[in-house]
């Protein structure tokens, strides 16, 4: 009960989280130049499996998304392995280009596909992209029973419940990073750990893959229960040498005596692909981080990357959705740790809540903020910036409307300077704010209109629609020069023209 409990918060408070994957995901699948947006209704009832879970993927034009030529995948699409079942929760994972064609791949994950008798083992699809967009033709279905696959399928391991897409041997092939962050090891239960599948031209495959763990000679600490190794992932070039990395969330870390305080490993690439050689460990008890470990902060849980000071060295944000913040519990804060040559350094890191100078809005109590992140060059000055979410935060008198905020990059890295904050009440903004919609619970950066500036895709899960509850919908708002702007803003669900399938009222909590 203890770990249905934890990571029962951890799925509302986190973009990657313990058992779901991110449910919104930008990739260019069919080469044209435009990114498209795939978006998971983990909700949805196929015939006679409930919340088996579908998935649709928009197209991006000239003009932005658009509906002509929208997909929509299943368990039950010819040419997909598997079928349907009772509670698998198939949902949108990464995109990467994993056999190096330059068309994107998407991830279907299904971390709570059943193995056998075992329930909640968890397994992913991948499905090529072409000229023609996303294609069924010579689908890849992985599990830990797979051929080659180290480890074993077993109940509650939720394999692909948190994915990360790098280059980590930087040999022009997209490599995947896949945890499963419910593993147990010995008789240590829930500890985790990660998969990490390497690209090839016939797409990916177990040759040197690999499988991390807080066992693993050379990573730092050593596995107990309940810490959910590899439920975030994130992956950047920390040290600019051209080989992605890895940084692995563990957000049930104990730090000092402070249970669930987090922790982050990061693993650097080589020519070989990943190393432990010169790993790090991070947490709120390393010198030069501010804040100290506190008990259920998940610091790890959300980890994000991006060159926000264009130095060709990633930083790592990383959020802390239970970080109290002025007395104010789980008001959430993040952290920026900086790259350089040798890699990530505490040398002026960062630390952004709410109650920071000058960022808009107010630290309040059950906010989450920085629970879920989406990094893009929204105003197109070669700065990335940094788009988070505060999914709890009340506007006005509704509670649990949700926000949005947007950081921008600079030559010093990002400012909280001329920041945005987005709500539903926005003026131009498409609908309006209702108590409870948790607006930017999931968060998605890409070029929809190919006009070079970022766009982002925002997740309102909890949307009441056309007289059903819950079934959820997500905005779309466009780049501009001065960033993110409500100018041909779009609000899409299961009733929008050109959408394969309609809106159900057991689509809750899905869209």
């Amino acid at each position: 009960m203890q770990k249905l409990i934890f990571q029962q918060s951890v799925i509302v408070a986190a973009a990657i989280s313990l058992l779901f994957a991110p449910t919104l995901h930008a990739g260019d699948y069919n080469g044209d130049g435009f990114d498209d947006l795939a978006f998971g209704v983990d909700g949805e009832n196929l015939n006679a499996a409930l919340d088996a879970g579908v998935v649709h993927v928009i197209y991006g034009t000239a003009n932005g998304l658009r509906s002509a030529g929208t997909q929509i995948w299943s368990q039950d699409t010819a040419g997909i392995p598997n079928a349907c079942e009772l509670g698998d929760y198939l949902t949108a994972g990464v995109s990467g280009d994993f056999n190096g064609d330059g068309f994107d791949d998407l991830i279907l994950a299904v971390p709570f596909e059943d193995g056998g008798s075992f329930v909640n083992a968890g397994a992913f699809h991948v499905l090529n992209g072409s000229a023609s967009g996303l294609r069924a033709q010579n689908t890849q279905f992985w599990s830990q029973d797979s051929t080659g696959i180290a480890d074993a399928a077993e109940a509650g391991d939720f394999f692909a419940g948190a994915q990360a897409v790098g280059d980590f041997n930087n040999d022009g092939f997209d490599d995947l990073a896949i945890s499963a962050s419910g593993e147990d090891l010995s008789t240590i239960a829930d500890t985790g750990m990660v998969h990490v599948l390497y690209g090839s031209a016939s797409g990916l495959r177990t040759l040197a893959s690999q499988l991390w763990s807080q066992n693993t000679p050379g990573i730092a600490d050593a596995v107990q229960a309940d810490e959910f190794f590899g439920a975030g992932l994130a992956s950047g070039d920390f040290d600019g040498d051209g080989f992605a990395d890895l940084a692995i969330g563990v957000p049930g870390q104990t730090i000092g005596g402070a249970s669930h305080a987090g922790a982050v490993h990061v693993l650097y690439g080589t020519s070989t692909g990943l190393k432990s050689v010169g790993s790090q460990y991070w947490h709120q008890a390393i010198a030069g981080i501010a804040s100290l470990p506190g008990a259920g902060e998940s610091f790890g849980s959300v980890l994000s990357a991006g060159d926000f000071n264009n130095d060709g060295r990633d930083e790592l944000v990383i959020g802390v959705v239970g970080e109290t913040v002025s007395g104010q519990a789980d008001a959430g804060a993040i952290h920026i740790i900086t790259g350089s040559a040798s890699g990530l350094t505490a040398l002026g890191s960062r630390f952004i809540t709410r109650s920071t100078v000058n960022v808009l809005g107010t630290a309040a109590a059950g906010d989450e903020f920085g629970s879920a992140l989406a990094i893009g060059d929204f105003d197109d000055d070669s700065f990335p910036d940094l788009a988070l979410s505060v999914p709890r935060a009340n506007v006005g008198s509704i509670s649990n409307a949700g926000a949005v905020q947007v950081l921008f990059g600079s030559p010093t890295g990002i400012t909280v300077n001329g920041n945005q904050l987005w709500t539903q009440n926005s003026l131009g903004i498409i609908d309006g704010c209702e108590a409870d919609d948790q607006f930017g619970d999931r968060l998605r950066a890409g070029d929809f209109n190919g006009d070079g500036k970022s766009d982002l895709g925002i997740r309102v899960p909890l949307e009441d629609i056309s007289g059903f509850n819950n079934v959820g919908a997500f905005a779309v708002f466009y780049g501009s020069g001065v960033g993110l702007d409500d100018v041909g803003d779009q609000f899409w669900q299961q009733n929008s023209p050109g959408i394969l399938e309609s809106l159900e009222a057991t689509d809750a909590e899905g869209f």
